[in-house]
């Protein structure tokens, strides 16, 4: 991306701040797992912990989170998708009960949504040995675990969309500016 992507605004709101605020209303608590916990340092309301193995990405931070949760498991977000929507999210953690899995995790357009699941601490084995095996994809620990899948509605597909490239960041902006744009118009 060539900068901070968390650090990008949408109406006037970083990407992380976003997310947490989406986050806090679904959940009571809410854990940041970062390399740079400074950055997250200022978010009211959310927890702030650094990876407990630093920099093999989000498989690192679904490990850090499930180390640090109580209960049955966590739910997982990435803090680079600006549609987050608590609705999606309350209706995706409302279907964990229901399922025989270790982890729920949406299908879009027939590709894995991993870094919007819900991840039972059953799967902590799975990902320790992944991690020792120098493997930090987390689609590769769907082979060791029991997985739910679960098709979202087509109407919100668009929540699940991350920014990784400006090109990405642009569009997204562009859509967001025409969307709030027809909304004052009406």
């Amino acid at each position: 991306m060539g900068c901070d992507k968390l650090s990008l605004r949408v109406d006037g709101v970083t990407l992380l701040e976003r997310a947490a605020g989406v986050l806090r209303e679904v959940f009571d608590d809410v854990l940041v797992v970062t390399n740079e916990a400074e950055r997250a340092a200022g978010l009211a309301g959310v927890r702030v912990m650094a990876d407990i193995v630093p920099g093999i990405g989000p498989l690192g931070g679904i490990h850090a989170a499930l180390a640090a949760a109580g209960g049955d498991g966590v739910f997982v977000v990435a803090a680079d998708m600006p549609r987050l929507d608590a609705g999606v999210i309350g209706r995706q953690v409302a279907r964990w009960p229901t399922v025989e899995a270790d982890a729920l995790v949406p299908r879009v357009d027939g590709r894995a949504e991993p870094l919007h699941a819900v991840y039972s601490n059953r799967c902590l084995p799975a990902i320790e040995r992944q991690m020792a095996l120098g493997e930090y994809g987390v689609r590769a620990i769907f082979e060791h675990i029991r997985v739910a899948w679960w098709t979202p509605d087509a109407a919100d597909a668009a929540c699940f969309a991350n920014v990784n490239t400006p090109a990405e960041w642009s569009a997204m902006a562009g859509e967001s500016r025409r969307a709030k744009r027809l909304g004052e118009e009406k």
